[in-house]
């Protein structure tokens, strides 16, 4: 069975806390979990947490090397707790960025567009399955004992969750 991937990073770095680098990531994928549960979809979504993010995509590298072959597109939830929506990848295969672009205008959400590397759904793009970065920008205080619950957005959060499934129920239409 063909998948969509939600996925976001379970760890931080030593010295920080990981609020929004990536507490907000993970709590979003499983909110984003909670909006598909029960839905009829045309490939299954599976939400998955990676580890080792912050020592070079280990986790996500890993699971593209073991199943990667079964994946037709991955939704990255990195860094999504404070600042201004953005999607993006670090190709130019855009066709999921351009899914939530349009996701993103039905739902009257305000987002914008960017390229940027560095996270786990470069494994996906390397292995050539396409990929969308869903991320709220620069935060100054992640990896620092700043990045804390107290400074995040649940409004944001409930945003990029909700982008998050509508981009996976568009993708699992277009990438069967």
């Amino acid at each position: 069975v063909r998948t969509v991937v939600i996925g976001a990073h379970l760890d931080s770095v030593e010295v920080s806390p990981g609020a929004n680098d990536n507490a907000s990531g993970m709590a979003s994928a499983l909110e984003a979990a909670r909006l598909l549960a029960g839905l009829p979809l045309a490939l299954s979504v599976e939400i998955i947490g990676f580890g080792a993010e912050e020592r070079g995509l280990l986790g996500s590298a890993h699971y593209v090397r073991e199943r990667g072959s079964r994946v037709a597109g991955m939704i990255n939830m990195d860094m999504v707790g404070r600042g201004p929506l953005m999607v993006g990848s670090s190709t130019a295969n855009d066709r999921l960025v351009d899914l939530a672009m349009r996701a993103a205008c039905r739902l009257g959400l305000r987002v914008e567009r960017f390229r940027l590397g560095q996270s786990d759904h470069v494994s996906f793009e390397r292995a050539g399955i396409p990929a969308v970065f869903i991320h709220t920008g620069d935060d100054p205080l992640i990896h620092t004992p700043g990045d804390v619950l107290e400074r995040l957005d649940p409004q944001r959060m409930a945003e990029a969750a909700l982008l998050a499934a509508t981009v996976a129920i568009d993708a699992a239409e277009t990438l069967r």
